[in-house]
């Protein structure tokens, strides 16, 4: 006489709907955290950059005497860091803010593209002379050409000498393009995403994007004027340090020579 095996206890399907109930809160529990660990993990690797960039720019000034001439051609000031310091070519993107071609221009999570050059990196196929960071224009060897809301030169800093607040002056900042030059009157850009536009290239505005601190979801397109800023960006400054600095603090930095802080923020 053949016994039969006994019947195996299945899963009835309020068991199951538990079962899946459990799951979904525990994943609603651990992405928030995990996206948080990214974030944070996304900042080390950004300010970890801008401190390499800020070390790049040491090299050139104490090598030469001088800070980085302006150029306006194929690459600006990338190549002459790149020439004393290879390691700029692989430190030049954020995490955040990678090369987009479905928007290949800067903003706060797309770096910008140079557009004087048709050079493509023939290890990854992407523009050559793309970035994800502003030089503080400031830093050019007051050379530059004044149109095109280029300011006149006379605040430049030209010379290691002529810094001095070096824990104050900003060498290089996550921005939506490849240079600013930050005025005591500037105003914010009114979208933290974008940043940049034709009729604020060159001014704060550039440097005024969410890229980190708060997170680009529900950021709203339009900052109303007055409203404080949410969001912050990593920046290098002239001393060697780099760190994250609140939008709103922004005006707060020596950004030229004769910098004055304004008394409140403009709106």
């Amino acid at each position: 006489m053949h016994r039969q095996p006994p019947a195996r206890a299945a899963f009835t399907l309020v068991e199951l709907l538990v079962v899946i109930a459990v799951i979904a809160v525990l994943a609603s529990l651990l992405l928030p955290a995990m996206s948080r660990a990214k974030a944070r993990a996304q900042g080390i690797q950004c300010v970890s950059n801008l401190r390499q960039l800020g070390l790049a720019h040491f090299m050139y000034v104490n090598d030469h005497g001088h800070t980085i001439p302006y150029r306006l051609d194929d690459s600006l000031w990338m190549r002459s860091l790149m020439k004393l310091y290879a390691q700029v070519d692989k430190v030049r993107l954020c995490p955040v803010a990678p090369y987009s071609k479905r928007f290949p221009a800067g903003s706060a999570n797309t770096a910008w593209v140079w557009p004087l050059s048709n050079e493509v990196n023939p290890a990854t196929g992407e523009p050559r002379w793309t970035g994800s960071y502003a030089l503080n224009g400031w830093m050019y060897h007051g050379d530059w050409t004044v149109q095109d809301r280029r300011p006149p030169t006379a605040n430049a800093f030209r010379n290691e000498g002529d810094i001095r607040s070096p824990s104050t002056t900003p060498v290089l900042a996550d921005g939506s393009w490849v240079d600013a030059w930050p005025r005591e009157a500037d105003r914010p850009s009114r979208d933290l995403r974008l940043g940049v536009t034709a009729e604020t290239a060159g001014t704060i505005a550039v440097l005024t994007i969410a890229r980190h601190g708060s997170g680009l979801d529900g950021l709203p397109r339009s900052i109303p004027p007055g409203q404080r800023l949410p969001g912050a960006i990593q920046l290098s400054f002239a001393d060697g340090h780099a760190g994250l600095v609140p939008l709103e603090q922004l005006w707060t930095l020596t950004w030229h020579r004769e910098w004055q802080v304004p008394a409140t923020r403009p709106r």
